[in-house]
């Protein structure tokens, strides 16, 4: 799946703004802009991997009523969401 790639690709990307200077308003600018990549290509993934699994929602779905279903739909499924803190 084209969209799962480059989901895996930009998250990659993302999780190495930790390492830099965010004292840099163009460098938090730049994380900001890859975040909103980031969360669109999120419920993309989840909204053709419903589609995949016969889901209606994922027809009309718009992020949010896809990032909520998705929540209840996995979750009943043993996926466990969570946040690791960074240090």
């Amino acid at each position: 799946m084209r969209k799962f790639d480059n989901y895996v690709s930009n998250l990659a990307v993302l999780e190495k703004a930790q390492n830099e200077d965010l004292n840099n308003e163009f460098i938090i600018s730049g994380i900001i802009v890859k975040f909103a990549i980031q969360f669109e290509l999120s419920w993309k993934v989840l909204k053709e991997l419903m589609r995949y699994e016969g889901k209606n929602i994922a027809n009309t779905g718009s992020p949010r009523e896809i990032l909520k279903a998705a929540i209840s739909i996995y979750r009943r499924k043993g996926v466990s969401f969570h946040v690791e803190k960074q240090k």
